[in-house]
């Protein structure tokens, strides 16, 4: 029997409970391909709200006057005023704890970060490539595929402008051209696409959720490697949307909205379709359940507002009632804890074999093994 995917069972069960099944089977499916990219794309996970920064700007810099050598302060600060849009403020804060404690990973992918929210993208990288050398790996190795996108905005960059889309094209053109087909050429045999999209997922969380750059992007990693995972053209679809919405631009909205990954790609999509049914029926199905995942999202957002709002207006320390409420929930960030130990987990097996590797070829047999079989070789073929 052909492969029975998330799209058949909501148009089957949707008039039953649209919603709830959604979920439920999306939670199954992202569990074995793209974690939480649902979520991701609609907003739909615990984040701060714009009130909860403010009270963060005042409560590390009192902070800082009583203790001004806690150097954990001043990334707090920095990035609080990262997220309240004062790019310039955030990069000051870094340059003095730079003086203070030089040499720091956290100093540098702030700063690399900083500078690119700031448009200032070749200062943003070199701080960028400092965090690399520091700790190639850290944030699931999120700083290198940062670091690849940047060099791809710079790529579409014409006369110091970038204009939106990155990659205009409506078409299926998401293996000649877009962010993946960039990583692709640009790694080569190390491009491995679900790396990728758990790095630009980390952006999105940790970063600017509502940029139009990263859904784009995003949407092109998960279009891009449709033959292996035939539902990733619908997520891309909701990217691209979300992008649309992001967009400032009426033309960047029109072009972004134009793409239609489950257009381009229906051939393939309907064949792991048990029973047929009408793409656009399909497509109405999915664009509710966006519009459904993105209200859940909103709905979140405001309650974690009105939260602390509440805490800071009460003067309960707003960053321990947050732990104790929602931390625990956060099914992204135990996600991400989990990842990032199977990465150490595997730098550590590596580390292993090679150690094993070195010591078996430096002991005495091997040693003489290689230089019997270079005189063997020196003999029959001469030096």
């Amino acid at each position: 029997m052909k492969k029975i995917t998330i799209l058949f069972y909501l148009i089957v069960f949707s008039f039953i409970n649209l919603a709830c099944l959604w979920d439920r089977d999306t939670i199954t499916f992202e569990s074995e391909n793209f974690p939480s990219t649902l979520e991701m794309i609609t907003g739909n996970f615990i984040r701060h709200s714009p009130e909860f920064y403010q009270w963060r700007i005042q409560d590390r810099e009192a902070k800082l006057k009583t203790n001004p050598n806690q150097w954990n302060y001043y990334d707090d600060l920095a990035v609080a005023y990262d997220k309240t849009g004062n790019h310039t403020k955030a990069i000051e804060l870094m340059q003095q704890k730079e003086k203070l404690h030089p040499n720091q990973y956290e100093t540098y992918a702030n700063l690399g970060t900083f500078y690119i929210h700031n448009k200032q993208y070749q200062e943003g990288l070199k701080y960028i490539d400092k965090a690399i050398a520091i700790n190639v790996n850290a944030h699931f190795g999120r700083e290198i595929y940062q670091k690849h996108l940047v060099t791809y905005l710079l790529s579409k960059m014409k006369n110091g402008n970038i204009t939106l889309p990155l990659n205009p094209y409506a078409q299926n053109h998401y293996h000649q051209t877009g962010f993946h087909y960039y990583l692709k050429k640009k790694q080569k045999d190390q491009y491995k696409n679900s790396l990728a999209i758990f790095g630009v997922m980390g952006m999105i969380k940790f970063g600017k959720h509502n940029s139009p750059i990263l859904m784009e992007v995003l949407g092109d990693l998960l279009a891009g490697d449709s033959k292996s995972i035939p539902n990733a053209p619908y997520f891309a679809y909701m990217a691209y949307q979300q992008a649309g919405k992001f967009a400032q631009n009426a033309t960047a909205k029109q072009l972004y909205l134009n793409k239609n990954p489950i257009k381009n790609q229906w051939p393939t999509l309907k064949y792991h379709l048990v029973k047929r049914v009408p793409r656009k029926q399909i497509q109405q199905y999915v664009d509710k359940e966006l519009a459904y995942e993105v209200q859940k999202g909103q709905l979140l957002a405001q309650q974690i507002k009105r939260d602390e709002t509440h805490w800071i207006t009460t003067k309960v320390n707003p960053e321990t009632q947050f732990d104790q409420k929602y931390l625990k929930k956060d099914r992204i960030q135990q996600y991400m804890d989990w990842q990032e130990k199977q990465l150490k987990k595997s730098e550590n097996r590596l580390k292993k074999k090679l150690d094993m590797k070195i010591t078996k070829d430096s002991t005495p047999d091997s040693t003489a093994k290689s230089v019997k079989k270079k005189t063997d070789i020196t003999q029959r073929y001469g030096s």
